[in-house]
């Protein structure tokens, strides 16, 4: 059985539609010690001014979960889960709750987790959590701790390495006696991940100016958007923009017959499928002599 398969044999019925209440794939992990944690792929622990590391954090103990989360998903063909702040936020409060209490249990952690989903405005199909306590304090070793247990229990493995959500937010807290407490939030939702716009050349022959351009949307392991369009602006000489191109599906435009002795700028923006757009990029600004 592929790993995804639990997944969705147990959490997204086939007939179940977008926003109905899906069954929740959220179960308990026990506390386990590691003497020699597993370092985790794709994470690595720099030094601070204070002498700590930048794992031993909440954010960096998370940011190492996340890690080899995504580099599990990949070992196995999966698209890495996209991080949402949002979800984050959620679940470092569900985290901090257990902490306080110093109780593994997803009702302590909160309350009903799709109501909680929905009065933050964090759209979904179906979601899950996974909670974990490991008797390290923040760093790598409560990272990697935590990464094996839900990797050695089938029910977690089988949300970490799921082929339906494709957002995660990880949330960790420390409760007084220095063991770290962690809950992941997972959800199928509509892509909202901005797509990436970028410029690639620019180029003058005589008084001509070429500018290329290149773009994707980030892929999720489901709902991606796909990319739709660019727009391109352009200005002289530190001037205001002016669109010269919209909603294009091109990547190259030549301006023919510059003026002379001028600076032209340019920068392009995309947008995907449900109208998310980009940054912008940065200028890039060619002479014509």
């Amino acid at each position: 059985m592929h790993p995804t398969d639990a997944v969705r044999a147990s959490v997204r019925p086939p007939l179940r539609r977008r926003l109905s209440m899906l069954l929740t794939a959220a179960l308990t992990v026990g506390l386990v010690t590691a003497a020699s944690p597993i370092p985790a792929a794709g994470a690595t622990a720099t030094g601070t001014a204070d002498g700590t590391t930048a794992t031993d954090t909440a954010d960096g103990t998370t940011t190492r979960i996340l890690a080899s989360m995504n580099a599990g998903r990949t070992a196995y063909g999966l698209v890495p889960y996209q991080a949402w702040s949002a979800l984050g936020a959620l679940a470092a409060e569900r985290a901090a709750r257990m902490a306080a209490v110093g109780r593994l249990s997803h009702d302590i952690a909160g309350d009903d987790i799709g109501e909680s989903l929905t009065l933050r405005g964090i759209g979904w199909m179906g979601y899950g959590e996974i909670i974990a306590r490991s008797p390290f304090p923040f760093g790598t070793a409560a990272a990697d701790n935590v990464y094996e247990m839900w990797m050695a229990s089938p029910p977690h493995r089988s949300i970490m390495l799921s082929g339906i959500y494709n957002y995660v937010g990880i949330g960790t807290a420390q409760s007084a006696d220095g063991t770290t407490w962690v809950a992941a939030m997972m959800t199928e939702s509509r892509d909202h991940t901005a797509p990436v716009a970028r410029s690639r050349s620019l180029a003058r022959s005589g008084r001509d100016v070429t500018f290329t351009w290149a773009g994707f949307d980030p892929r999720l392991q489901t709902h991606t958007a796909g990319l739709r369009s660019f727009d391109v602006q352009a200005r002289r000489d530190g001037g205001s923009w002016r669109t010269v191109r919209d909603n294009t599906t091109g990547t190259r435009a030549v301006f023919p017959d510059r003026a002379r002795g001028h600076w032209y700028g340019f920068r392009v923006q995309a947008a995907d499928r449900r109208g998310t757009l980009s940054r912008w990029t940065s200028e890039i600004r060619i002479w014509v002599p």
